[in-house]
């Protein structure tokens, strides 16, 4: 390709050194000329080295016989031109800083719309879930309605604290509960009318061996109520027939799915009817019936343990037992599994990659997985540092990462690869929580330190920043 148009120049500069420049500085503009034409490139490792190597490969290869052709031609025809060497070196600028351009645009280009710095009295103490989906209204660290309008992003305070007015319950001999639901730290709610019930997992427990051993001694469903602005205890289920014995490690999960919770309680798994959030009935309990596959073969075939609970859809089945094997957090609101038109597929993220496995069967009691592809990280997406490891979830076919500074989202459903179709970063700042709007906006809890210059002290700063619908 080079060598077709440093011939074609050859042809038309009188100085061959000179022509040979121009020649390697036009096969360079070949080698960018596919990225600049609009052709709805996004993703470089998708859109480009999976996708377009064909169309990219006809681009180079006809320019390069054009210019072959085209030398002949001139030849023949006796043509020559002037040119400037300053000149020349002006346009081989101008095309790094279009090429610059174009890779800078796949680490950052989800524009925020609006930003908001947080009072101190406007923030509590950090959560696992700062931003939080309740009744259809998203909650600020259970505090705070966040309303986003033309004017900007605005707190309305719900009242008290989650927890206003009910007191803590001493135990003796040093077991510890939480009498209260805490929405920043995860629950599942369900609205009735106007009446707004929480229900989530309380453990009691007492330490050993100098505070180093936990021993957990029961776990309860609480339910509680919003009663003008506080949550009131409203009843409670024991589930403490799930530990078996002196039970040192707890692991609890819980999916709400139309008028069923499933509780997850280690190896065993209760299921509670909440058609009338007034009361809790269990109507199914499998003890010591969950089992767990971790393996993530990508050679072959593999299978998953399928949970053994009947009274939901097998579709929902899938999707639980594929986010407790491989899934993030305690309570599953969220799920890495995308289901679209009957078809079913998971996405583990990793620092090295996006894999993705598709369900191709079931029985009775496994479900069976197979790779499919994966996406690698480019070097400018990880130049940044420590990554995606961190929260991952798929919502309406788009799949979303954070690392510490940075996310990415993903188009899951584009003819079966993973495409980008944005990238935030906001550097010195720690992203502490988001949530996806309805519309697919994307709304930002960070922090940063911020030099006081006093005694070198810091200061935390925070933001609420709303980002477009990146697709």
């Amino acid at each position: 390709m080079t060598y077709s148009l440093c011939f074609a120049c050859n042809v038309l500069v009188r100085k061959t050194a000179r022509s040979w420049l121009i020649g390697i500085l036009l096969g360079g503009f070949l080698l960018v000329l596919p990225f600049i034409l609009p052709l709805n490139y996004r993703d470089f490792v998708s859109d480009v080295m999976m996708w377009a190597l064909n169309s990219y490969l006809v681009v180079v290869f006809g320019a390069s016989a054009v210019a072959f052709v085209f030398a002949l031609y001139a030849t023949q025809h006796d043509w020559h031109l002037r040119t400037s060497l300053k000149g020349l070196l002006w346009v081989g600028a101008g095309l790094l800083f279009v090429l610059m351009m174009l890779f800078s645009s796949q680490v950052a280009n989800i524009k925020v719309l609006q930003e908001r710095p947080l009072k101190d009295d406007e923030v509590g103490p950090s959560w696992n879930k700062s931003l939080q989906l309740i009744a259809d209204r998203l909650v600020f660290q259970g505090r705070s309605y966040v309303a986003i309008g033309k004017d900007g992003i605005s707190l309305s305070n719900i009242g008290n604290t989650p927890h206003a007015g009910i007191p803590p319950v001493p135990w003796p001999d040093g077991r510890t509960t939480q009498p209260y639901p805490n929405p920043s730290s995860g629950g599942l709610y369900k609205k009735v009318g106007d009446s707004l019930y929480s229900f989530a997992s309380r453990a009691e427990y007492h330490r050993e061996g100098q505070g180093k051993t936990t021993v957990y001694e029961k776990v309860r469903m609480a339910r509680y109520k919003l009663a003008g602005e506080s949550w009131m205890p409203a009843g409670e289920l024991d589930l403490s027939d799930c530990l078996a014995g002196r039970t040192t490690i707890l692991r609890t999960a819980m999916r709400l799915i139309d008028d069923v919770i499933v509780a997850c309680i280690n190896e065993s798994c209760i299921v509670v009817d909440v058609t009338k959030p007034g009361e809790l009935k269990r109507i199914d309990t499998k003890l010591d019936a969950l089992k767990y596959g971790r393996s993530l073969n990508r050679q072959k075939e593999f299978a998953i343990p399928l949970i053994p609970v009947k009274e939901i859809s097998i579709e929902e089945r899938i999707k639980l037992s594929i986010d407790l094997n491989y899934g993030r957090g305690t309570i599953y609101e969220s799920s890495i599994v995308d289901v679209d038109d009957g078809k079913v597929a998971f996405f583990i993220v990793s620092r090295e990659d996006i894999a993705r496995f598709d369900v191709i069967r079931w029985d009775q009691d496994n479900i069976y997985c197979k790779f499919i592809a994966a996406r690698p990280f480019t070097i400018l997406e990880t130049i940044m540092g420590r990554l995606y490891s961190g929260e991952a979830f798929v919502k309406g076919g788009n799949l979303y990462c954070r690392g510490k500074d940075t996310l990415l989202v993903f188009d899951v459903r584009s003819s079966h690869r993973i495409r980008k179709l944005g990238h935030f970063v906001r550097m010195s700042c720690v992203i502490e929580d988001f949530a996806v709007l309805d519309d697919g906006r994307i709304l930002l809890y960070l922090w940063r330190d911020k030099d006081l210059g006093i005694g070198g002290r810091y200061h935390q700063q925070r933001y609420l920043c709303l980002l477009e619908n990146p697709s």
